[in-house]
């Protein structure tokens, strides 16, 4: 009865993940053993709680089946139903008292599974229950920066609303906002900025929100940044500007924007280059054109 086949799982994991919860109930009255791990390391109640079989998870449970139990890559069922959005099953568990901090092998809790994948009633339901909403991950994610990366509104909101630190950096040392501008993510900027999000904040390369979205040419964000009153001068680790960005990438709009909020068009980088060079450089003429009218003594190539 609990022979494994080829891919290590047992009759029991396979009903579980399959649904079957009559072969369930059938298996777990002759003794199979719940606790044996299957391919991935999964058992059978990780299995059904990432399949969505709230029946039999119900059935293992009541048959004290390990609530906490670990797969090859250190998740836990309360991780796989969270990450699948298996909101009842979630409920389920946390009713029975699984561990909601537990972390796998890269450091992801449930809550930071539910948010990157942008399940909101289960992070909801996880932040109701005191889950952890600023444990990090590796390199420092956090839920809420899992939220930005694929902009989750609503998870972010409610991440927000619980007062998760706006301020944790992830990747590359970029904060939410500057994730946000990143992604063009209008709405989320706009929400981080409500919340009181430092929008001056600098990576690793010491980009800020606005540098990344006036690089990128994301005009509305560069907007949202500017009315929001970011430093338009503030330079990277390269010496480079949001205007020598946006001059350099061709960025009409948000080169006139920043010219207009009164950005330092002298300013030069690291290479001693300023903005109408790169304008210049790249044969930009509006560009050069808008720089030259407003910066008559700054020098083109």
């Amino acid at each position: 009865m609990d022979l494994p086949d080829g891919a290590r799982n047992t009759a029991l994991v396979y009903a579980s993940e399959s649904g079957h919860a009559g072969c369930v109930e059938l298996l777990l009255e002759a003794g199979a053993n719940k606790e044996l791990h299957g391919q991935q390391g999964s058992t059978a109640l990780m299995a059904a709680a990432e399949s969505g079989h709230l029946a039999i998870v119900q059935l293992l449970l009541a048959e004290d089946a390990n609530i906490d139990s670990q797969d090859s890559f250190a998740s836990t069922p309360l991780i796989c139903a969270a990450e699948e959005g298996q909101v009842q099953i979630v409920r389920l568990m946390l009713e029975a008292k699984a561990e909601k901090d537990l972390q796998n092998f890269m450091g992801h809790t449930a809550l930071m599974r539910a948010a990157y994948n942008g399940h909101a009633d289960v992070v909801q339901l996880l932040l109701e229950s005191l889950a952890d909403k600023d444990l990090q991950a590796r390199h420092g994610n956090t839920a809420l920066l899992f939220s930005a990366r694929d902009d989750h509104v609503e998870v972010a909101r409610l991440l927000l609303e619980a007062a998760a630190d706006m301020e944790r950096r992830g990747d590359r040392g970029n904060t939410a906002l500057i994730t946000a501008a990143e992604g063009d993510f209008f709405q989320l900027t706009e929400l981080l900025l409500a919340a009181g999000a430092n929008k001056n904040a600098q990576n690793e390369a010491r980009n800020t929100a606005l540098i990344c979205a006036a690089d990128r040419g994301h005009v509305e964000v560069a907007r949202l940044l500017l009315e929001a009153r970011a430093d338009k001068d503030l330079q990277n680790q390269y010496g480079s500007t949001a205007l020598i960005f946006a001059a350099h990438g061709g960025h009409q709009e948000i080169a006139q924007m920043l010219v207009a909020a009164g950005a330092d068009k002298l300013l030069k980088d690291n290479f001693g280059h300023d903005a109408l060079v790169y304008a210049s450089a790249s044969n930009d003429l509006a560009i050069v054109e808008m720089l030259e009218e407003m910066a008559p003594g700054s020098a083109a190539i």
